[in-house]
């Protein structure tokens, strides 16, 4: 074989073997970047959670009238990313049962849009209009909260999840009925 064919030759051979590597760096980047990106639980931390009664009422000819009752869960969230977020009362909000972690919908929404600066704890709020006026309100509370563990809040534009695990109710101390915290519509 002549020298110029046998170079030739390699020269193709040495071309197609690098043009093949070459393919499948850049096959394995793209893979890597189109991958599913796992939940991120440690961006945006619960500092502290409480849970108290709601009662919703109208305002009617000066008179309030009990229309439901519910609950609103008060949140401390520490964002520990470097970046500004906000928390967008769209959310996806969800409950975990206890023992199995399952995940099922939640009646709870985020009441607002929460800006949230970096490396700050911010107050957030959930509230859910959740049983009639009449019903005692750790009575209402157990019947939606009593098997879960977690309130688990998804933002998945950034696939943040927060956990929020359910507190103990905290009832006003003048009256086990009575919600002293009222939505006006």
């Amino acid at each position: 074989m002549s020298p110029l064919k046998r170079l030739a030759i390699r020269s193709f051979a040495w071309g197609a073997g690098c043009g093949l590597a070459l393919a499948v760096v850049l096959g394995a980047i793209v893979f890597y970047e189109q991958r599913p990106k796992g939940w991120d639980v440690q961006a945006l931390r619960v500092k502290h959670t409480e849970a108290r009664p709601l009662t919703w009422v109208n305002e009617k000819d000066e008179v309030l009238d009990d229309v439901s009752s519910g609950v609103t869960f008060t949140v401390d969230v520490e964002n520990t990313t470097g970046d500004d977020l906000t928390l967008s009362r769209s959310l996806t909000t969800m409950g975990q049962t206890r023992g199995s972690h399952s995940l099922h919908g939640s009646f709870l929404k985020v009441s607002a849009d929460y800006f949230l600066p970096a490396g700050h704890v911010t107050t957030v709020s959930l509230d859910a209009e959740l049983c009639t006026p009449d019903t005692p309100p750790q009575q209402c509370f157990d019947s939606f909260f009593k098997e879960d563990e977690n309130i688990v809040i998804l933002d998945e534009s950034h696939k943040y999840e927060i956990l929020i695990p359910i507190p103990v109710l905290t009832l006003s101390p003048a009256s086990k009925h009575r919600a002293k915290l009222v939505q006006i519509r």
